[in-house]
């Protein structure tokens, strides 16, 4: 299957498909991967990579 690339919205460079990608929908955060779930790039929602949303929010706290 041919997979559209995604782009991530604070650097702008491609998110691969194995790569984990942050997704913002409706003030919501979702982290996954274009490979688990291929219909990504039908859904409206801000895409990061990882890093580049942990450089805006500051790093992950559990």
């Amino acid at each position: 299957m041919n997979q559209q690339a995604i782009f991530c919205d604070r650097c702008g460079e491609a998110i691969g498909a194995h790569e984990q990608v942050i997704l913002q929908i409706h003030g919501e955060t979702h982290e996954t991967s274009q490979a688990a779930e291929p219909q990504l790039t039908a859904i409206a929602a801000v895409r990061y990579h990882r890093d580049c949303y942990h450089a805006l929010t500051g790093p992950q706290t559990d």
